[in-house]
């Protein structure tokens, strides 16, 4: 009998990031079954209770296979149907077994075979090997409960109506983000002349709690730079040098900081920006907020037209910007999602 070789570590790690095709998976859970060894390796480098979940979920998000036979050949319910319309309103892989299917049933007339239940068997295989390998490193943890179909529709529900209405209204500029840049403020990064300027984060809502800040450069010249909330000084630096420091301390969640640039040299002291000048502000992702965006960063990772809605809900215009443009250049006849993204393209316009 041939001995499957113990997984590398660079194996646990693609599988932690969900890299590992499903097949390696399979042979991944089934070597842990039977292999203490790597067993306990596994336990210390890949948690395995949360990527089952995270797979499961993956799985549970997308048209069962008697779902996509019923939507072809018509047997499924008025709400079955309106169900799996909205799916594939935004699922690539439902909308190609859906063609596939089409395609198939047109070649043969008879008993529907979908060419996807190969697909459906791997798939089901590296959930079995999940199951394995969790009960081999878990073994001593309580079963979690089922998830439900219940909560696996709430989840979609919550999805398509979000998606819905942002394609329908847009989605207006943040109102924070509005407050933190007023009309006609000008772009830091585009003063004119030689004096420093601050660059980023000026005017944004970030997702880290521990932006990088960049101003211009100060040549050989020392830098001090301060975080302010309201009227506390919440981070003073030591000398820095260059342009761009990011701070080891984390700044709380849900919170409006400004921040500025002390610029010493031989001769001169300058503050930037000008006191009399509008202070460079800029707000850190409430904890619930990351909180939600997080999960669905892990449940809908290919879905970009979803994460870029709720990353322009809130205000991380980056990020909406990216997902969005993405979504549009995969899908360029949708004219709801390029009107979408010009519209929180528009917000930076306004600054």
């Amino acid at each position: 009998m041939t001995t499957m070789p113990h997984p590398t570590e660079e194996a646990f790690a693609r599988f932690r990031r969900g890299e590992l095709p499903p097949p390696e998976v399979a042979r991944l859970g089934l070597h842990l079954a039977n292999c203490r060894e790597c067993a306990a390796v596994a336990a210390r480098s890949v948690d395995v209770s949360r990527s089952g979940t995270s797979l499961r979920d993956d799985l549970g998000e997308h048209l069962r296979g008697e779902d996509v036979v019923a939507y072809v050949d018509g047997t499924a319910s008025t709400e079955e149907a309106a169900r799996a319309t909205g799916h594939l309103a935004y699922c690539d892989a439902c909308r190609r077994d859906v063609a596939d299917l089409r395609q198939f049933s047109l070649r043969r007339r008879g008993a529907i075979k979908p060419s996807w239940r190969r697909l459906a068997a791997v798939a089901a295989a590296a959930l079995l090997a999940l199951v394995i390998a969790a009960a081999i490193i878990f073994r001593r943890e309580p079963d979690a409960p089922p998830r439900t179909a219940t909560h696996v529709d709430a989840k979609r529900a919550e999805r398509d109506a979000l998606v819905t209405a942002a394609l329908r209204d847009g989605i207006a500029k943040p109102a924070l983000l509005v407050s933190m840049t007023p009309p006609g403020q000008a772009m830091r990064g585009v003063a004119s002349g030689e004096e420093p300027r601050v660059i980023e984060p000026v005017g944004v809502i970030v997702d880290d709690t521990r932006p990088v800040f960049r101003w211009s450069s100060a040549g050989d010249a020392s830098v001090n730079l301060s975080v302010f909330s309201g009227e506390r000084t919440v981070m003073r630096t030591a000398t820095l040098h260059g342009d761009e420091w990011r701070p080891a301390q984390a700044l709380e969640r849900g919170k409006v900081y400004r921040w500025q640039i002390e610029v010493t040299t031989t001769r001169t002291v300058t503050i930037a920006p000008n006191p009399s000048d509008p202070p460079a502000m800029f707000a850190v992702l409430s904890d619930d907020e990351h909180r939600a965006l997080a999960s669905a960063r892990v449940r809908f990772a290919n879905d970009d037209l979803y994460l870029g809605v709720l990353a322009a809900r809130d205000g991380l215009e980056s990020e909406a910007v990216v997902h969005l443009r993405r979504y549009c250049a995969a899908h360029p006849a949708e004219k709801q999602a390029a009107a979408l993204l010009r519209g929180v393209e528009a917000w930076r316009a306004a600054k």
